[in-house]
């Protein structure tokens, strides 16, 4: 059978085979191609049929409101689905307009990909609103965070997304439908510019504030991928909870109790309610989630009320003391307690994953709170991922750029050239009774020792950092060395080492120590990794983590005695970390304290 596109046909259904309508005597065949074959839903302008293609049945959507406003979204969801190309994105076919027989105004059709299946709305209703797993939550995320990675890849954002927008195939698999509100990037923020507001696509629930009052971003789409999300984990629509008056943060996770707080954190995270919070790009999601899925036990994801999961605590293992004539050369008249040096190639690979930004974003109060025992509330939440160094903050010119031939490449470290204790060429660093071997590019030294070259050197680096000056100053006593690598690579974000010292109750063992660190930690750090370890009487830990929002990623090697925490803090920019890591292992090999 066919059907009659015009909507004023008294009896739209024909007989197969022929070109025009019995009743009315419009075309049926459109376009010379296309056969409307019956219909299969109508919304609120538009009208959608399949219809039949040399065999192959697409689907045509069709235009009912000769609004000038209707039909520059209709043109534009055509022109975002030429635009776009993924398994789990509907190909555009076809856009042209149609005038029925005796009709004066046209109708303006698209014609697309047919993707079978039931849309998530519907998929949860005919399973009775039950919630799905986790696995499954983790797959379904990661298809969709893909598909919006290749949209706003071409500079479009979707601005609806919700489960009747989301595809259930019979594959299996995802495919994001409805671009009719999709929006280019370009021309939203040359509007915003402008001081224009962007027209409010509003789904209740789903919605962000900012999209809801005209100023939609790309990160809008996350806050609503993330309420889709609370949606399939709990069986009920977002707008079914409520949101604590004092973070904005929507109270869903007692209905969704079989999700684990690492994915709960993840969908709060997309959730944030300032669209600067949440994931500034699809493959920060991507990381986030690769490392949930690949790493469970490592990766702890913290939002308001987590704990500190438990400790994974590695057995004492025999090492060989490794000793070469580089090694005795640095060994002086004291006794000095050299840990790291051969005993760390046992926990680098995994001891402890903790979180602590040092010397990156805090102002002179807050830069302490690492070495504080104070608990309060945890309010860590995690994000992951690769960023453009346009994200960490531009450097100042370098008043103290060094100007030797050596700092013309970054050092480069194998396990050849580390198995005897020094790398060739290093430079050796003291200060606090610790001693640190660097690269010959990096520069510093004691703190105390050189307070007013190191307080102009961290002002060099930018405005932001003068709370960091400022702290210095005021908690001396806490940094044994502090040193920058002169060379910056190819971000702008300077590579540093703080050596610290902090005296702790006797019996505050390094557990419970990270439990109320960690507790301090505002919501844009991001743990990447947590263990504890032990060897020959010492706690050992290493940490691992990263503020998106910065660009800035950071591993925090420490041990404890006895009565004091020693660490050693690297920071760099997120983009640099993999590449500067065998560096910074193969210096915390030379750490040792007098």
């Amino acid at each position: 059978m066919n059907l009659c596109n015009n909507p004023h046909c008294p009896r739209p259904q024909n007989s197969e085979n022929i070109l025009f309508c019995q009743a009315c005597g419009s075309e049926l065949l459109l376009e010379g191609r296309y056969r409307v074959t019956r219909q299969l839903g109508a919304g609120g302008f538009a009208k959608t049929f399949e219809v039949n293609h040399g065999n192959t049945l697409k689907v045509l959507k069709v235009l009912m409101l000769d609004d000038a406003k209707a039909v520059s979204l209709f043109q534009q969801e055509a022109q975002v689905l030429s635009h776009l190309n993924h398994p789990g994105i509907p190909k555009g076919d076809g856009y042209f307009a149609f005038s029925p027989k005796n009709s004066q105004a046209p109708l303006y059709c698209l014609v697309m990909e047919k993707i079978e299946g039931l849309d998530l709305h519907q998929y949860m209703e005919q399973r009775g609103n039950r919630p799905i797993d986790e696995k499954l939550a983790l797959l379904w995320l990661t298809q969709l965070t893909n598909i919006l990675h290749e949209v706003h890849q071409q500079n479009f954002f979707h601005r609806d997304i919700k489960p009747p927008n989301i595809m259930l195939k019979a594959d299996g698999h995802l495919a994001l439908i409805d671009f009719g509100t999709a929006r280019e990037v370009t021309s939203t923020y040359h509007q915003k510019a402008a001081g224009q507001n962007i027209t409010g696509i509003i789904s209740p629930g789903y919605t962000p504030l900012e999209q809801a009052n005209g100023k939609a971003v790309p990160q809008s789409d996350f806050f609503a991928l993330g309420r889709t999300f609370v949606y399939l984990l709990t069986g009920k629509s977002p707008d079914q909870f409520s949101e604590d008056p004092r973070t904005g943060k929507l109270m869903w996770r007692d209905s969704a109790l079989q999700t684990s707080k690492q994915v709960a954190g993840l969908i709060d995270y997309l959730m944030e309610a300032f669209p600067g919070k949440r994931p500034q790009n699809a493959q920060m999601i991507l990381r986030c989630l690769s490392e949930i899925n690949s790493t469970v036990q490592s990766y702890f994801l913290y939002s308001s009320g987590s704990q500190l999961p438990p400790t994974e605590i590695e057995k004492p293992r025999q090492s060989r003391q490794v000793k070469t004539s580089a090694a005795t050369q640095i060994q002086s008249s004291k006794t000095k307690t050299n840990i790291f040096s051969s005993k760390t190639a046992q926990i680098t690979g995994g001891v402890i994953g903790f979180a602590i930004l040092f010397l990156i974003k805090f102002g002179s109060r807050e830069i302490y709170k690492p070495f504080q025992s104070h608990p309060s509330q945890p309010v860590v939440t995690s994000t992951p991922t690769e960023l453009q160094a346009s994200n960490s903050e531009e450097s100042a010119n370098n008043s103290e750029q060094a100007s030797t031939d050596s700092m013309s490449q970054q050092p480069s470290i194998s396990e050849e050239n580390i198995s005897s204790g020094v790398p060739s060429g290093w430079n050796k660093f003291e200060g606090g009774g610790a001693e640190l071997w660097l690269p010959p590019s990096w520069e510093g030294g004691d703190p105390s020792q050189n307070l007013d070259a190191m307080i102009r050197k961290i002002k060099s680096l930018g405005s932001t950092w003068e709370g960091s000056a400022q702290m210095l100053k005021l908690n001396l006593s806490a940094f044994s060395i502090l040193a920058f690598d002169s060379y910056k690579g190819e971000s702008s974000f300077p590579t540093s080492v703080i050596v610290s010292y902090e005296k702790i109750p006797i019996k505050m063992n390094l557990e419970t120590y990270l439990q109320e660190t960690l507790n301090k930690f505002p919501s844009d750090i991001r743990v990447i990794n947590v263990k504890t370890g032990s060897i020959e009487g010492y706690e050992l830990g290493k940490i691992i983590t990263e503020i998106p929002l910065r660009g800035a990623k950071q591993i925090y090697y420490l041990i404890k005695d006895r009565s004091s925490i020693r660490g050693v803090i690297f920071s760099t920019s997120s983009n640099e970390f993999e590449g500067r890591l065998p560096v910074f292992e193969a210096s915390v090999r030379t750490f040792s304290v007098k």
